[in-house]
C-alpha cells in the first residue's frame, strides 16, 4: 500500500479520522446531534429569551408608556393591562424557548449556557416591563 510520504510524519493524534463519527466536533451529546439544532428555527432557540424580551419591551414602550404620556385621554387602565399582558406574553414565549434548550440533556454546553443567560435576561425584562406598565395603569386619566 503506497502512502504519501508526508503522512508518515504526522502524529496519529493529528491525523484526520476515517469516519466522521470519530471526529470530536461531530460528536454532540454522546454521538448524535440534537434534532432541534438541525432545523432553521432551532438555531435561534437559545437566544429566544432575549429576542422575546426585546419584543415585549418594544410593545410596552411603544403602545403603553409612550402612548399613555402622549395621549393619556385615550388610554384607560384596561388598555394598559392589555398592553402589559401582551408584552409579558412575548417575554414568556421567548423564555419558554430558552428553557427548552437550557434543560434539554442532548444540547451542547455552549447552547445551554447561552440559553441560561437568555433566560436570566428574560427575567430582567419582566421587571423592566412590569414597572412602567404598573405605573401607567395607576396613572389617573387626565381627561384632556
Amino acid at each position: 500500500m503506497a502512502t504519501h510520504p508526508f503522512i508518515e510524519h504526522i502524529p496519529n493524534e493529528r491525523r484526520r479520522p476515517a469516519r466522521t463519527d470519530q471526529c470530536p466536533r461531530h460528536r454532540v451529546a454522546g454521538g448524535r446531534m440534537s434534532r432541534r439544532r438541525r432545523t432553521g428555527i432551532g438555531r435561534f432557540l437559545p437566544w429566544s429569551g432575549i429576542i422575546g424580551g426585546f419584543a415585549g419591551i418594544a410593545v410596552v414602550h411603544q403602545w403603553g408608556s409612550t402612548g399613555l404620556f402622549n395621549d393619556c385621554a385615550r388610554y384607560s387602565p384596561a388598555v394598559m393591562a392589555a398592553v402589559l399582558g401582551l408584552g409579558l406574553l412575548c417575554i414568556g414565549i421567548g423564555a419558554m424557548g430558552s428553557i427548552g434548550v437550557a434543560y434539554h440533556s442532548h444540547e451542547t454546553p455552549e447552547r445551554r449556557f447561552i440559553a441560561l443567560v437568555s433566560l436570566g435576561c428574560a427575567i430582567l425584562f419582566v421587571v423592566a416591563v412590569l414597572l412602567p406598565g404598573t405605573a401607567g395603569s395607576i396613572n389617573p386619566i387626565c381627561g384632556g
